[in-house]
Formats: structure tokens, C-alpha cells, sequence
């Protein structure tokens, strides 16, 4: 028995995940509720406020498609640090430390499972907030504008163009969705990390923390990219633009997004040998 628990299981880490699921259905479905108000309330003031766009517009496709997926994006990087925040929130009591021990697997599959809900998932829920929230603002403009034929909900609206003119790497979407990826991961990861640090108060903590790391890590990547980077041949386009600049940094940023989730999965190992041993 205690040979099993100690080997990796896919099967265990699927396992924890949903009872992870069913014994905080409530609270996730509270807090996915808030998220998705959230971004409704957000929908239909950018609405209220812009609705001269939409008397005076008469080209093809919705005019604040580009505004609100500007919006939709700095939504994601604060509900993101929020939802990794409350990752470990049950390690901040004795009652949820024991409960988290007494559940068989090791600590790197808990961590799993806590990953794939918090981060994983919660990208799938924040997608269809997303979606219920724009569909919303698109009703209430409708409602305002009936003869209006310029409305469309921004997932209805999305096209190459406009995905060039958001994200970096202009006319390279490829590049653009991993680097874009990796910053995401790499700012959430940090939030991740100071879950398992400070179960309570996480969010505010770690972002005071993350604001002297990022300069840190932003310091590092530059030196580590210009040493790299000395002697190699540059073209006339835009240096970070180039292959060797974009891998270079690019595995710098995924490199920084694993060592914080090692780390993570440190600390709860830590935690549990701990709480063992009280």
C-alpha cells in the first residue's frame, strides 16, 4: 500500500481533483458567480459610457471590440492572481492542514490538483463569463440602439486583424499567443507560490512581493538576453522581434513560471512534514 502512494498516479491526481471539486462546489460556484457579475457590471458601464461610438459608427463589426478585449485581458491577470491566490487558503487553519494531510497521494499530485482547478479550469470559467458578460453588454446596447447594426459580441468579432493589433509580435499570432501565454503563467505563478507561503491575506502580500520580483526577474532576463544575444547577426526588423531574442526570452519566462511552481510544491511538501510532526 504504502509502495503506491509513493509512486506518481494520474489516476490519483484525477482523484483528488474531484474531490477537491465536490467538497468546495459551493464556494467555487459563489466565486465563479462574482466573477462572472463582475464582468457584467464592467460589459455595461463600458456601454453606458461609449454609447456615442455607436450613434455616430457606421462602418462593418462592433467598434469596442478592440477596447473590450483590452478590458477582458486586464480582467484575467486580476481575477488570474486572485484565483491563485485562494489556491491553498484551507493550509492558513489547523482543521484544513490535517484534512489536506489525511487525503492519500503525494504532495506533488495535491499540488496538481489544486493547479489544474485554479488555473486551468478557471481559465475555462473565465472564458464563459467572459462570453455571458459581452453577451449582456451586446443586449444592452441592442436595447438602447435597436436600428443598430454594428453590435457583436466580441467572440463573435474576433479576427486576425484584430489579434495583431492587441498582442506583440505584430503578423507572428503564433509567437505572440506563447509569449502572451507565458507572461500570464509567469504572473500567476507568483501568485501561486505565495499561496503556499501565506495562506491568509495571499493576493495583497504577494503582490507587494511580486512588484520587487518582477523588476528582479525583468533585470535577470535583460543581462542573461544581452550576454546570450552578443555577436549574433540583427536584421532590420525590431530586435525583440527577432527568433533569437523571442526564444531566448521566452524560455527565460517559462524557466521563471516552473522554478515558482517547484517551489510551490516545495512548500507544501514542507507544510505537510510539518503539520506531521505537531
Amino acid at each position: 500500500m504504502n509502495k503506491e502512494i509513493n509512486r506518481f498516479s494520474l489516476h490519483r491526481i484525477l482523484m483528488l481533483t474531484g474531490i477537491e471539486i465536490t467538497e468546495r462546489r459551493r464556494t467555487l460556484l459563489l466565486q465563479s458567480g462574482m466573477m462572472a457579475l463582475v464582468l457584467i457590471v464592467v460589459a455595461c458601464i463600458y456601454a453606458f459610457s461609449n454609447d456615442y461610438s455607436y450613434r455616430s459608427y457606421t462602418g462593418l463589426g462592433d467598434p469596442g471590440t478592440t477596447n473590450m478585449i483590452g478590458t477582458y485581458l486586464v480582467m484575467l491577470f486580476i481575477f488570474g492572481g486572485l484565483s491563485a491566490s485562494i489556491m491553498f487558503s484551507d493550509l492558513g487553519n489547523k482543521e484544513g492542514r490535517i484534512r489536506m494531510l489525511m487525503r492519500p497521494g503525494l504532495a506533488i499530485e495535491k499540488f496538481i490538483s489544486r493547479w489544474l482547478i485554479y488555473v486551468v479550469i478557471f481559465i475555462a470559467v473565465f472564458i464563459v463569463s467572459v462570453c455571458v458578460a459581452d453577451s449582456v453588454r451586446c443586449l444592452v446596447l441592442k436595447i438602447h440602439f435597436p436600428e443598430s447594426h454594428c453590435i457583436i459580441p466580441v467572440y463573435a468579432n474576433i479576427t486576425p486583424e484584430i489579434i495583431r493589433n492587441i498582442l506583440p509580435f505584430h503578423g507572428h499570432i503564433f509567437k505572440a499567443l506563447i509569449f502572451g501565454l507565458g507572461i500570464y503563467l509567469g504572473y500567476q505563478s507568483f501568485f501561486v507560490l505565495g499561496a503556499t507561503i501565506w495562506p491568509r491575506m495571499s493576493f495583497p502580500k504577494t503582490f507587494a512581493v511580486f512588484t520587487g520580483l518582477t523588476f528582479a526577474y525583468i533585470g535577470i532576463i535583460a543581462s542573461v538576453a544581452e550576454i546570450c544575444s552578443d555577436g549574433m547577426y540583427y536584421s532590420s526588423k525590431p530586435e525583440f522581434l527577432s527568433h533569437n531574442w523571442f526564444l531566448i526570452v521566452s524560455l527565460l519566462i517559462y524557466g521563471a513560471t516552473l522554478l515558482n511552481y517547484v517551489l510551490a510544491w516545495l512548500r507544501l511538501g514542507e507544510t505537510e512534514v510539518i503539520t506531521t510532526k505537531r
